[in-house]
């Protein structure tokens, strides 16, 4: 009973330490990986819901200025480019660099889009030789088998996947929270 379990288990940690690639959705047209959420918020205005995504860049981002890239309030659409530290969880967490990506909100009469892309992983820089992380470079459906990488690089990969899926999938919470929380009033009342 006991090699039973055990061979369970290990079958199981096997599809979570490589399996995490699958977690990323991948665009079918681009390859490239890419998260897009739409959501219907009855009776607001694309004025108001721009607004909201405005405010939403302010307060996620340290700075929002360096981050939004585009604009466009007549077309009601925020373009950004935001990065992310990348880890792998492997006797404890190590820089690996950063996962820099676009952020694309487009604002309709009562919905929005949101489009989350263009992955790019850079090795961390100014690293020791024993947490050096090579540059990964675009994500994409094919981004293990191109650039080569096999076994423990191919593990820490995954572990870069699954901590992007779940940041990108906090991102997309915290913007739809607040997509569908009215802006407070401005009051000269204080």
């Amino acid at each position: 009973m006991k090699s039973y379990s055990v061979s369970i288990l290990l079958i199981f940690s096997m599809t979570i330490s490589f399996g995490q690639r699958s977690l990323l959705p991948i665009d079918s047209i681009s390859g490239y990986v890419s998260y897009t959420q739409i959501e219907k918020i009855d009776s607001v205005s694309a004025n108001d819901l721009f607004n909201r995504a405005e405010t939403w860049f302010a307060k996620t981002y340290n700075s929002s200025n360096d981050v939004v890239q585009k604009s466009d309030k007549e077309n009601f659409t925020i373009i950004g480019k935001g990065q992310m530290k990348a880890h792998a969880q492997n006797f404890g967490a190590r820089s690996w660099g950063y996962i820099k990506y676009t952020i694309s909100i487009y604002c309709k009469e009562g919905r929005y889009k949101c489009v989350i892309s263009d992955f790019i992983h850079e090795g961390d820089k100014f690293a020791t030789a024993s947490t050096y992380q090579p540059s990964v470079g675009l994500f994409t459906k094919t981004t293990p088998q191109a650039t080569g990488m096999s076994g423990y690089r191919a593990k820490d990969f995954d572990r870069i996947c699954q901590e992007l899926n779940e940041k990108v999938t906090k991102l997309l919470s915290s913007l739809s929270s607040s997509m569908s929380k009215k802006l407070e009033s401005k009051s000269d009342d204080w």
